[in-house]
């Protein structure tokens, strides 16, 4: 999620969604404990779009990495993915939706 501080980046579902459909995505988060009729149209797209999703245990976790102070349900980076097993800081990478 250091990519998040360091990087290029959209936090907010309307502005993640935006985002994804033109194309400048290349690294989606989503928080787990966000409500699922929520986050379910960035997982459809960014699966279209085959972006993959790092899953964050909470919305407050995704902020801080953020640099935002009101907790957020996605954000999403245009730096290059992460190797396909990685791990990072308790975040689990998934390619495969």
């Amino acid at each position: 999620m250091h990519r998040l501080k360091d990087s290029s980046k959209v936090v907010g579902l309307k502005q993640t969604l935006r985002a994804i459909d033109k194309g400048n995505v290349k690294l989606v988060y989503i928080a787990d404990d966000a409500q699922k009729h929520v986050i379910q149209k960035v997982i459809d797209r960014a699966g279209q779009q085959n972006v993959p999703i790092v899953h964050v245990p909470t919305m407050e976790e995704l902020a801080q990495a953020c640099n935002v102070e009101v907790k957020t349900a996605t954000a999403a980076t245009n730096c290059q993915q992460l190797n396909q097993n990685q791990e990072v800081k308790g975040c689990q990478l998934l390619t495969n939706l």
